[in-house]
Parts: structure tokens; sequence; C-alpha cells
């Protein structure tokens, strides 16, 4: 897309509209908010966020995704760089590239609390080295999962990963790997998995339940400013 289409994009806009935004902080983690959208000079634009939701470390020379809704409700993605942080809740960006579907199987993240599961299996059914263990996600895209957990897995290669999707209500498996984990407290776990081994209809049950999540988050949204 060039220059002009995407400032064209980024003026076609509507002021005000809920939207969200993924950040990166500087330890590596995806931070994902809810935000309101606010016009400037295309292609440059203001999102708004809550009091105290941009994180401390966030990471402003990486890059971030955008995500909105046109008139038609269809929801899509521009990626975008940080111009500055002007405030506790407002942070400006400039456009830097409208994100086509194919793309945005990867990109697109939503929060999401369902049931998962993530085992290892040897070639013996008896063996001590079989586990799994249940949690919950806490977010989910198209290439990988956030969940919490009561134990840390035991192995991080060629993992079972087990999701019960909300919308539409199926089970969805896959083989992955753990990207990270991180220890929180009470003695939980926060692990991070990539998607290694997963059908196409399997991702694509995913990227339907990620934008049926958004949108009722949307909704929830408007209802609440309303009232």
């Amino acid at each position: 897309m060039s220059d002009s289409s995407l400032s064209n994009l980024v003026k076609s806009l509507q002021d005000n509209q809920p939207a969200s935004i993924q950040l990166s902080t500087t330890d590596g983690y995806a931070v994902s908010i809810d935000c309101m959208y606010k016009e400037s000079h295309a292609p440059s634009f203001f999102v708004v966020v809550p009091p105290g939701s941009i994180p401390e470390n966030v990471n402003t020379s990486a890059p971030c995704l955008v995500t909105l809704q046109d008139e038609t409700g269809t929801s899509f993605a521009i990626n975008a760089r940080i111009l500055d942080v002007a405030s506790e809740r407002s942070i400006e960006l400039t456009a830097t590239k409208a994100i086509d579907p194919i793309s945005l199987r990867e990109y697109f993240r939503v929060d999401l609390r369902t049931a998962m599961t993530i085992s290892h299996e040897t070639m013996n059914p008896d063996s001590s080295r079989n586990w799994s263990i249940k949690g919950q996600t806490l977010d989910i895209s198209g290439s990988g999962v956030l969940g919490l957990f009561s134990d840390a897995p035991q192995n991080s290669q060629s993992l079972f990963i087990e999701i019960r999707l909300t919308h539409p209500e199926k089970s969805i498996q896959c083989i992955g790997h753990v990207v990270r984990t991180n220890r929180l407290r009470g003695g939980r776990w926060q692990v991070a998995l990539h998607f290694d081994n997963i059908t196409s209809k399997d991702r694509d049950s995913i990227i339907t339940n990620c934008l049926w999540e958004q949108r009722r988050q949307l909704r929830e949204r408007v209802q609440t400013a309303e009232n």
C-alpha cells in the first residue's frame, strides 16, 4: 500500500471508535490494551488508553498492532510506529502498513479465558516422563497462546496442546513448543506457547473465535460508555 493510500485509510477511520493496541515490552512480552482511536494528521493518529495501562517498560522502538473496525463492522489492523507517549493515557503513532487478512492470522491476538491442557507423552504409555497439566488461556492468536497453569511444563518441545474454544464451541488440538515461562505469585506459572503443527481448519476456528471475542468486547465497551 502506498503512503497516500495508507494516509487515506487512516483519514477514513471514525474518530472516537473503540480499538485495541498490542504493545511490546523491553523484556519481550506482548500487552494488549483496549483503547479509543483519536484523529490526528494522517497517517499519524492517537490512541487513548485507561489510566495506568501503559507498561513502564514499553518498547517504544517496536512496531505496534492496532485493531479497529470499519463501517461494516469488519475487523482489520494496521502496523504503527510510536512517535510519542504523550501522557499516561495517550500514545501518538503513525501508521506504517495495513495488515492483510493472511498476515493478521499471525499478529491478531485477543484476551480470552477458556480451558486448555498441555501434555507430553513418550512411546511408553506407562513412563513416568508422561505428564499433563490443565490450565486457562489468557490470550490467544492464530500462531500461539498464553496460558496460566499451576505447574511448569516439564518439557519445552513437542507438546500436545488442547484448547476449548468458546465460539465456535469446539476443542482444537495441535503440537507446539514453549516460548517462555514466568513464575507468578502463589506458585502459578504463565506459559507462552507457539503452534508448530496445526491444521488450517483449527487455525481458522481460532481466528473466528478471536474476531467474535473482539466484537463482543467492543460491544460491551460501547454499552458501558452509553450507560
